[in-house]
């Protein structure tokens, strides 16, 4: 056969070839409209409104008790110092949090996750608000921290689902501002929330939680490529692994984080960061 045959036979097999064709690798889809990256713009701001709303209580539910100090110093019978770990715990927190909820996210979806984490940080902040012991009141403060901490890895992840990269850097820069603000807004709101009473703060939590949480749940749709894969459905709370996820392992994000210390491009501005933002 002639050079120009065989070339000619070669480009015909790579034409027909199912895996070299883009729009047979839109077939794995249930529908190219239904792929998250695809949805329209209305559909998309259900995710990133409670999104960052999600990241703003991130810092909002650290700082708010600050302006409390004081009285929850007379409560607990407690020092200044043992009262200033209030916000020393639920940081330490969200700092550890996300390595256990990614995993989670990755195998059963983001939306099951982030509903789990906005539930424990909503009952978390109504149990902080009832508690009537210092080690209570610490233990509750962790709790909501660790509900949060699906904002943090897991937000990022949807926003990466639904945007291209066009698009990417400027969702991402509403997202980065909301955990800012939260910062800023937490002992501003906190010092008026506190004006009736020191357990005002926490209570105006939970009820930032609980309108997060009804929004999340019956609006927030599930933003995982793979769950629109293979004629897969999630249900109302998914509890089923989504297809192409059952080999993630729950330590991977783990082990994968600390294998990026080895690279000195990646370990060094972390650690600037982390060391001039506190």
């Amino acid at each position: 056969m002639s050079k120009k045959g065989m070339s000619t036979v070669q480009v015909n097999e790579a034409t027909e070839s199912p895996s070299s064709s883009p729009m047979a690798e839109k077939q794995e889809y249930i529908g190219y409209t239904d792929i998250p990256s695809s949805w329209a713009g209305r559909k998309k701001l259900r995710v990133l409104i409670p999104t960052c709303a999600f990241y703003f209580l991130f810092t909002f539910l650290t700082t708010v008790t600050v302006p409390t100090f004081q009285q929850l110093q007379e409560v607990y019978n407690a020092s200044y110092a043992q009262i200033n770990y209030s916000v020393a715990i639920p940081a330490l927190s969200l700092a550890i949090s996300p390595l256990f909820w990614t995993p989670f996210a990755d195998i059963y979806g983001r939306r099951v996750v982030c509903i789990a984490g906005c539930a424990l940080a909503f009952g978390a902040s109504i149990g902080s608000a009832l508690v009537k012991t210092y080690a209570g009141y610490m233990v509750l403060r962790f709790l909501q921290g660790w509900g949060a901490g699906p904002a943090s890895t897991v937000g990022l992840q949807m926003l990466q689902d639904i945007y291209s990269e066009l698009e990417r850097g400027e969702k991402i820069g509403y997202w980065t501002a909301a955990i800012d603000l939260g910062l800023l807004f937490g002992p501003l709101l906190g010092g008026f929330a506190a004006i009736p009473s020191y357990v005002w703060p926490a209570w105006l939590t939970a009820i930032l939680f609980g309108i997060l949480l009804i929004s999340i749940t019956t609006l927030m749709p599930e933003t995982a490529h793979s769950a629109y894969i293979d004629g897969f459905s999630t249900s109302f709370l998914n509890f089923k692994p989504i297809p192409r996820s059952q080999k993630t392992r729950l330590w991977t994000t783990t082990v994968n984080c600390f294998r990026m210390f080895a690279y000195p491009r990646v370990c060094l501005p972390v650690m600037f960061y982390c060391w001039t933002w506190s």
